[in-house]
């Protein structure tokens, strides 16, 4: 199931998708049945620096993919879900600093905003900025 799972995390960084799908993991990793509203995702996905339209684009893209999933025919406000959970899991496995570097608990990694030069992580009260990790920025 590995070869699956780099596959597909292969597909996301050759789209140019991986920031996103590494800024939107961290949103879903409450639980199986964690849900996101737009504002949430466009929050997250601003921690990769992307301007509105392509934060837009984004999540548009990673819908397509499966990635993430709303219900069909939903009204807004629309309650997003990880469409795949342990993609979502594989993605943050690779998309974050190994523990010798300084590694943050996955489930503390919450995306807290954005700028023109990337991103930052807010860990157990703290924030830090991170280096260029696929796609995330350090400033």
């Amino acid at each position: 199931m590995t070869d699956y799972y780099q596959d597909r995390y292969r597909e996301l960084e050759a789209d140019g998708l991986l920031p996103a799908a590494a800024a939107l993991a961290p949103v879903f990793q409450a639980g199986a049945d964690a849900t996101a509203s737009d504002h949430d995702l466009d929050t997250a996905l601003a921690a990769t620096g992307a301007d509105p339209a392509a934060r837009l684009a984004a999540r548009e893209a990673l819908s397509r993919l499966g990635y993430v999933r709303r219900p069909p025919g939903q009204l807004p406000p629309v309650t997003w879900s990880a469409g795949i959970p342990s993609l979502m899991t594989h993605v943050l496995d690779h998309a974050t600093p190994p523990p010798s570097q300084g590694c943050i608990d996955r489930a503390a990694f919450m995306p807290c905003g954005g700028g023109d030069r990337g991103g930052c992580v807010a860990m157990g009260g703290h924030t830090r900025t991170i280096r260029r990790v696929h796609g995330l920025r350090k400033g």
